[in-house]
């Protein structure tokens, strides 16, 4: 018997000593620096292809309505976005045609609605525009990606002096991050 005391005894002072060094033993750890980076993406503008324009007799206006006007940002950024408009002046192949100067061409926004985090102010006929200068018409500050769609009210001062055919003009928006 005194063989199996002696072993249970020599058994238990091993797993005595096991546990004590593994209670002194400290525990270690290391940092790893994770990075995500986030792809920018661009900022577009959509416009109808084509507006026409009632047709009115001279002296009178020609009025229209330009469709949806969209600008998606999908830059990710936080530093908005700006659009403007530019107009040339409207000429006609018909003989003894007069040119209508684009500052006779007038575009009036209406106020944008937008998804995601775009605020475009409310406008205040800082979209009325006359004449073909580069003008602004919407602006947004953003923080995020967004879309904004407006559509304009517009109108051309057909003069006393023009002669009957189709005049054409290209209205073109630029949108600036």
């Amino acid at each position: 018997m005194r063989n199996i005391t002696r072993a249970s005894i020599a058994l238990i002072g091993a797993v005595a000593l096991t546990g004590a060094t593994a209670l002194s033993a400290s525990a270690a750890s290391d940092t790893t620096t994770t990075t995500a980076a986030v792809a920018a993406g661009v900022v577009t503008i959509t416009v109808p292809p084509t507006l026409a324009l009632t047709s009115p007799g001279v002296g009178t206006a020609a009025t229209g309505t330009v469709g949806a006007v969209t600008v998606t940002d999908a830059t990710a950024s936080t530093f908005g976005w700006a659009t403007t408009i530019t107009v040339t002046d409207f000429t006609s192949t018909a003989a003894g045609a007069v040119t209508i100067p684009a500052a006779d061409f007038s575009y009036t926004a209406t106020d944008a609605d937008t998804t995601g985090s775009a605020v475009v102010p409310v406008v205040t006929n800082a979209g009325q525009v006359n004449g073909g200068a580069l003008v602004p018409v919407q602006t947004a500050t953003t923080n995020g990606n967004n879309v904004a769609t407006w559509t304009a009210a517009v109108s051309l001062a057909v003069p006393a002096t023009a002669i009957a055919g189709t005049y054409n003009a290209t209205l073109t928006h630029t949108v600036l991050p």
